[in-house]
């Protein structure tokens, strides 16, 4: 199933994007360019008497992955945005960003060169448009936003922009996202195409798509949270993400004293759909619990994708980093599925001796097949960042893989970044 609509929305962003052009128009400020909320410190712009906002954002990031059966690999990368937002006139903004990716070691493989011998690190070598978007905010709290875009849902776990990586995924999209009041919004987006973290120069660095999502939210009190949505991906040049799927998540916080609590139930169903072939039909659910006091939370989490023997249930426009586990053992989700049980502990430390702010992460991860029968592997996750000030941040990030199935093999992986967000 197809609509008719398959109209070049980068092209149409770039023509718009040359039409109105950067010149003389009123200030905005810029969204956020990576996983989390990060508004530009410095007004450079302002400084150089022009209007708008200027984008600028770098990482320095140094990999290490020892990994069973093969030499180990280092990864030191240097990724870099520069982009431009302007207002031409109050309801109307224009944005053009470009990325940059460079690598200072070669001790890998970055999924476009061929290394034999070496660990996998997907941050490839490349130079191009990250983002180019005209955005119109309408009467009544709808936006409008057509062209080269960042689009992320929620936690990222079914449509994100893998900021994890140094070159983020964008969508080439038409994106309406409507809220008529505080606790009811509803978002849909066309996508023409999606520019994967894998670069320009990858066979597989883009989905040529005539894809619909939408996502209905409601937050009636003191229910809770309370989301559908549907995802019909139509890949021409990945029939095999090609697929339907929709589903219903509700979570709902709550306090008691100065302990807070938190709840969350989600499934969904996923069938072939558009240029797939084959005929399937695979589930998910997910359960949530955590409690937590001062600074610390724990978490209890359950996630089951179904597999059928064949395949399993997949996200492939998530954030999948984020998920089942930091050593990546499971971006493609085993053809006899997975059951991911996690517990989580976060610390968040707002007035550190150092810095202005520090939070830890460690979470546990116990893998098997989707029935449980199966034993895949255990992993550890640490995760600690601090907050020098308004624009440095410094990370340091570890996994540790044991693998109890011949499929997946042990695997160690230890990262150090410095962001620098202006």
């Amino acid at each position: 199933m197809t609509m008719s609509l398959r109209c070049p929305i980068g092209a149409l962003g770039l023509m718009i994007g040359a039409a109105f052009g950067p010149s003389a128009w009123a200030q905005q400020a810029a969204p956020p360019a990576s996983e989390t909320e990060k508004p530009p410190i410095t007004d450079f712009a302002g400084r150089l008497g022009l209007p708008g906002k200027i984008i600028l954002d770098s990482r320095l990031r140094y990999e290490h992955v020892s990994q069973e059966g093969l030499e180990d690999g280092n990864a030191l990368t240097l990724a870099g945005r520069l982009g431009y937002e302007i207002a031409p006139i109050k309801p109307l903004s224009f944005l053009v960003e470009m990325e940059g990716v460079a690598q200072l070691t070669t001790d890998f493989a970055d999924t476009v060169e061929f290394r034999p011998g070496l660990p996998v690190v997907a941050d490839p070598q490349t130079l191009q448009l990250n983002r180019f978007q005209m955005r119109y905010q309408a009467p009544l709290g709808l936006t409008a936003t057509i062209g080269r875009q960042r689009v992320i849902w929620d936690d990222a776990r079914f449509v994100g922009n893998v900021g994890f990586r140094q070159n983020e995924q964008t969508f080439d999209a038409l994106y309406l996202d409507w809220k008529p009041d505080p606790s009811l919004e509803l978002r849909y987006g066309f996508l023409d195409r999606i520019n994967r973290i894998f670069g320009n120069d990858s066979p597989v660095g883009a989905f040529q798509s005539n894809s619909h999502i939408a996502q209905l939210d409601w937050k009636p009190q003191p229910v809770g949270a309370v989301a559908a949505y549907v995802l019909a991906l139509d890949f021409q040049n990945s029939p095999r993400n090609s697929h339907l799927t929709y589903g219903a998540r509700w979570s709902r916080p709550f306090n008691f004293g100065d302990w807070r609590a938190k709840l969350g139930l989600e499934g969904a169903r996923q069938v072939d759909f558009g240029e797939n072939l084959t005929d399937f039909t695979v589930h998910y659910a997910k359960t949530l619990a955590s409690v937590g006091r001062g600074p610390i939370d724990v978490t209890f989490t359950g996630e089951w994708l179904e597999g059928d023997g064949v395949r399993g249930f997949e996200t492939p426009l998530a954030t999948l980093h984020a998920f089942q586990g930091f050593a990546d053992l499971f971006l493609v989700t085993p053809a006899d599925g997975l059951r991911d049980f996690n517990v989580s502990m976060t610390w968040k430390l707002p007035n550190p001796p150092i810095g202005q702010a520090f939070s830890l992460l460690v979470r546990g991860h116990s893998f098997t097949d989707d029935d449980g029968s199966a034993l895949f592997g255990r992993e550890f996750n640490a995760l600690a960042r601090l907050k020098m000030n308004a624009w440095l941040t410094l990370e340091l990030r570890s996994a540790v893989f044991g693998g109890l199935d011949p499929r997946f093999a042990d695997k160690t992986r230890v990262w150090l970044a410095a962001e620098a967000n202006f």
